[in-house]
């Protein structure tokens, strides 16, 4: 008699189970889709960083670029694949810095939000963004997975060696005015004004620039 009722509870918790994991799923994929980061800024235009940069490459001192600046420059560089969307950079106090991305995948939008560590490889030339927490619209996910998606679905544009990410400099050519590439991102640090970006630039270029600009005015 009683194997007999054990056995009847059997499927009645299977059954919970499976409630229990289909609601599980269902609310992981609500906070998923649950963007709480406020839309991306229209952009605006580089005028005034390409001054700062060009001052930056003549006296050797880096150039202070503010959170929207230095957004602007990464979204114009990453947005070249049509899944991303955008990028806004806001620092922390103790200088990790949040990264939103929002991005389309799979016919959904999806918001990107990172806490990274930010520096520069020397080597490579390129910047590096060692991910310290994820989360894809309210859902927290593990650092690992999203390393491993990033890895397999942008090879190209990002390369992941293991919490760290190395980002193309979003000056990848050099920085485009109206005569050509000319300046080329060489460092970068972070402080509590901004983000301080090292540049260097073909000297003779940036003085036939500068010259054909001042008998322009």
């Amino acid at each position: 008699m009683k194997t007999a009722r054990k056995r009847s509870k059997i499927p009645i918790i299977m059954l919970s189970v499976f409630v229990f994991l289909l609601s599980a799923v269902g609310i992981a994929y609500a906070l998923a889709r649950s963007d709480p980061n406020p839309p991306l800024a229209a952009a605006e235009h580089t005028d005034g960083i390409a001054v700062r940069m060009m001052k930056a490459a003549v006296t050797g001192e880096p150039a202070l670029l503010t959170e929207e600046e230095a957004s602007l420059l990464l979204s114009r560089s990453l947005t070249r694949d049509e899944r991303i969307q955008g990028v806004r950079l806001s620092i922390n106090d103790d200088q990790t810095v949040n990264v939103y991305v929002p991005v389309l995948y799979k016919q959904m939008r999806l918001g990107i939000s990172t806490v990274v560590a930010p520096g520069w490889d020397s080597a490579s030339k390129q910047i590096t963004a060692t991910v310290q927490s994820v989360r894809i619209g309210r859902l927290s996910v593990p650092r690992g997975w999203f390393l491993s998606r990033v890895k397999r679905e942008v090879p190209d544009r990002f390369q992941v060696q293991g919490n760290t990410v190395l980002v193309q400099s979003p000056l990848p050519s050099g920085l485009s005015l109206s005569n050509g590439n000319i300046l080329y991102l060489s460092g970068l640090s972070v402080s509590d004004d901004g983000f301080l970006v090292n540049i260097t630039a073909d000297m003779n270029t940036l003085r036939n620039y500068l010259e054909k600009f001042l008998k322009r005015s």
